[in-house]
C-alpha cells in the first residue's frame, strides 16, 4: 500500500525501523538441539550498530542462566534493500566461532524480517565438527518494544527444526 508522500515516506519508514533495531538488547530465550541437548535456557545480549543508512552491525553473546558460562557468540551484517512495497530484501551475514559462516537471504516488511540460507550459502572451516549445519531460517520482529526472533536449524543428522526463541528489551 501506498502512503502518501510515495518513495520518500517509504524510506523514511525503513530508517525508523533501523533506527528502532539499534542499541543494546538484553533477555532470555530457550534453545533445543535433539537428539544431543535437551531443551536449555539461556542468557543473551545483543548488540546492534548503524554503519550506513541500510547497513547493520551486531555482535552477540549467550551465557548460562545459572552460572554465567559464555555459551555462544556470533557477529555479522545485516543489509536492506528497500522496494516500492514498503519491504523489500535483506542480506544476512554472520560469523560463528565454531567454523561457521553463513549468508542469508530474505524479505522485510514493516518490523519483521526473515531470511534463509540456500545449499551453497554455509561455509566451514577445517576445524568445524560433525555434525554440519545445513540449513538457517532466522525471524525477528519488533513486538511492543521488545526485539522478538526465532531461529530454525537443520543438520547433517536432524531435520530443519526450532532450535530457539527468544525475547529481548532494548537497554539504551
Amino acid at each position: 500500500r501506498r502512503v502518501h508522500g510515495g518513495a520518500s515516506c517509504l524510506v523514511n519508514l525503513l530508517m525508523a525501523f533501523i533506527e528502532s533495531l539499534c542499541g543494546v538488547w538484553r533477555g532470555s530465550g530457550t534453545g533445543i538441539y535433539p537428539p544431543r541437548v535437551p531443551q536449555f535456557g539461556y542468557g543473551e545480549e545483543l548488540t546492534i550498530k548503524k554503519l550506513k543508512p541500510n547497513v547493520l552491525h551486531f555482535t552477540q553473546r549467550t551465557w548460562n542462566p545459572e552460572s554465567n558460562a559464555p555459551m555462544h557468540s556470533e557477529t555479522g551484517y545485516i543489509k536492506f534493500f528497500p522496494d516500492e512495497s514498503g519491504g523489500g530484501r535483506v542480506e544476512f551475514t554472520c560469523v560463528h566461532p565454531f567454523g561457521v559462516c553463513e549468508i542469508e537471504n530474505g524479505t522485510f516488511s514493516g518490523t519483521k524480517f526473515t531470511c534463509s540460507t540456500s545449499p551453497d550459502s554455509i561455509i566451514r572451516t577445517a576445524s568445524a565438527k560433525e555434525p554440519f549445519v545445513t540449513k538457517l531460517v532466522r525471524s525477528w520482529e519488533l513486538q511492543d518494544g521488545k526485539l522478538v526472533y526465532s531461529l530454525d536449524m537443520a543438520t547433517t543428522i536432524v531435520a530443519l527444526q526450532r532450535h530457539l526463541d527468544a525475547m529481548l528489551e532494548k537497554q539504551q
